[in-house]
């Protein structure tokens, strides 16, 4: 039975409130809570000083970051000029602050040592004599491939990227895929023998019950019985940023009464002038990247959400809000599928069909339809994401 687990993870709570650094932080929680010795182990996260017994941060200067970005980005321009690129900049990235880690990894002496795929930190970290090594697929490059709605990607960043992943699997002993859906992908594009599981993505409930709720209608001068929408991600092309003004100014027109939306993350200049142009009733709440406790705090408080996301590996935000008892609206696209059950947890409707999709927002302002459902959100959530249950596949696999 291993006893010492390491986890490599790009950042963790509460500095980073993204989906993979929030799913290796649960699974981190969830097999100390079963008796393992386990450390994180960050590589985005520069000079951060917080007193944390078992977590490791290191990071690379943002002006470095910067200019190694620059010089691959003048690279691209020209081998392959008119394309969006970065997959492979995040591998350039990654290796130097994972390159730190090696010291303190092997110091550790883990008997099992799990690896994200993005920025392809097994590419720098060296595995430990003995040590089992397991890869979680969240990432994929060749997923953002032809696809004009975010932009065209470049072929060559993400083969060279899946070129440095097929390096990194030659010393993984097994790989996990938080969907269906991407261990359909994993399987279409690496060179892999050993054994391919699909293990959900966990959230701890306990740490989600220990946040309290942060309501924000004082801070909209909304009453207290007053509707807020999550939407999570906001200002991301990748999650449906160029939806999300024309879903406030739909759904708020569903109404005459005032109603509030929750955006989280930073958003973009552009829909920061659009939504000037929204209904006089509809009251943005947009403060930009807060902490992972905060985001959750306020999606507590929310009465539902519509993430309006174009790609998804698995969905931690809608698996969050979920958690929270707040039911999701959302494209059936990626691993989303995976997180809601359509007419249980929330709604899927097919995918770029934004008509159903705020049609779908605007039935949930009726008080039956949304208190039916944010009920049977918790009882589905409950049952269906156990971290127990789920850190028990994990436990079988480290095995």
């Amino acid at each position: 039975m291993p006893k010492k687990v390491a986890i490599v993870s790009s950042s963790c709570p509460p500095v980073s409130a993204g989906g993979v650094a929030s799913s290796h932080y649960h699974l981190y929680r969830a097999l100390t809570q079963k008796g393992f010795q386990v450390r994180l182990y960050t590589f985005e996260d520069y000079k951060v000083a917080l007193a944390e017994k078992d977590v490791t941060r290191v990071g690379v200067s943002p002006g470095l970051v910067n200019t190694l970005r620059r010089l691959i980005g003048w690279y691209f321009r020209i081998v392959d000029p008119s394309r969006i690129t970065y997959h492979f900049a995040d591998v350039a990235v990654s290796a130097w602050p994972c390159m730190m880690l090696n010291s303190a990894i092997r110091d550790f002496q883990p008997d099992v040592l799990i690896l994200p795929d993005h920025g392809c930190p097994g590419l720098f970290i060296a595995k430990p004599k003995g040590c089992r090594t397991i890869l979680i697929s969240h990432h994929n490059p060749m997923r953002f491939l032809n696809n004009p709605i975010w932009g065209l990607h470049s072929e060559r960043d993400a083969r060279l990227t899946v070129a440095c992943e097929n390096r990194v699997l030659r010393k993984v002993d097994a790989v996990v895929c938080p969907s269906q859906y991407m261990q359909e992908m994993f399987n279409k594009t690496y060179a892999y023998s050993g054994p391919v599981t699909v293990i959900p993505n966990m959230v701890d409930a306990e740490l989600i019950a220990s946040i309290p709720s942060h309501d924000i209608r004082g801070k909209l001068v909304l009453p207290d019985d007053s509707i807020v929408i999550y939407v999570p991600s906001a200002g991301s092309v990748y999650k449906g940023a160029r939806f999300v003004s024309e879903i406030v100014r739909r759904i708020s027109s569903c109404t005459t009464m005032d109603i509030g939306f929750y955006l989280s993350g930073n958003i973009s200049p552009d829909l920061a002038y659009e939504l000037r142009s929204v209904p006089a009733n509809a009251k943005v709440y947009a403060p930009g990247q807060v902490s992972y406790a905060d985001n959750l705090a306020v999606v507590k408080a929310c009465s539902f959400g519509v993430s309006p996301t174009l790609i998804e590996n698995f969905g931690m935000a809608l698996l969050e809000a979920s958690m929270c008892g707040v039911p999701m609206v959302a494209f059936d696209v990626g691993g989303n599928a995976d997180v809601v059950s359509n007419g249980r947890n929330g709604v899927l409707v097919p995918a770029l069909d934004v008509e159903a999709l705020i049609k779908s927002g605007c039935r949930l302002l009726e008080a039956d339809n949304r208190t039916n459902l944010r009920r049977e959100t918790v009882s589905y959530a409950a049952d269906k994401f156990s971290s127990h249950r789920t850190v028990e596949k994990f436990i079988s696999l480290m095995e």
